[in-house]
């Protein structure tokens, strides 16, 4: 991350300097570029307006070696990308699965509170079922 920021510090004082127009293969115009390295699937691209991913048989053929510098760490940044999914998609599946315990667990607790509440009042209808039997029995004469 920290290497991203300074990339990014770096392209960004490099695009003040720098005034050029990057014109792609398919026409679409980058003002005021810089080239910041290789991405999972093209080249980073700084310009005036933000941060592009250009694919390389976008560039011209005038930048031919200095894409091609560039263009050999993409298998580098796939690979660190591909890393990087699999990494937050191990974390989603823990998150899930702690979720999923928490709820199994919650699901028992309510369950077994439901089960207490209902023998409490089985507990509590003998009661009222012993009171009211024995204050019928202490009214009656022998």
């Amino acid at each position: 991350m920290k290497k991203f920021i300074f990339a990014f510090l770096i392209t960004s004082m490099a695009l003040c300097v720098s005034a050029a127009d990057l014109v792609t293969r398919s026409g679409v115009v980058l003002k005021g570029y810089a080239l910041a390295g290789a991405a999972p699937n093209g080249i980073y691209v700084f310009h005036s307006k933000g941060v592009a991913v250009v694919p390389v048989k976008e560039f011209p053929d005038s930048m031919k070696e200095q894409i091609a510098r560039i263009a050999k760490d993409i298998p580098e940044a796939k690979r660190k990308a591909a890393a990087r999914q699999k990494e937050r998609n191990a974390k989603l599946a823990a998150r899930q699965k702690r979720a999923k315990a928490e709820a199994a667990r919650l699901k028992q607790s309510a369950a077994l509170v439901k089960k207490e509440q209902a023998e409490a009042d089985k507990r509590l209808k003998k009661l009222k079922v012993s009171k009211s039997s024995a204050s019928k029995s202490f009214g009656k004469k022998f």
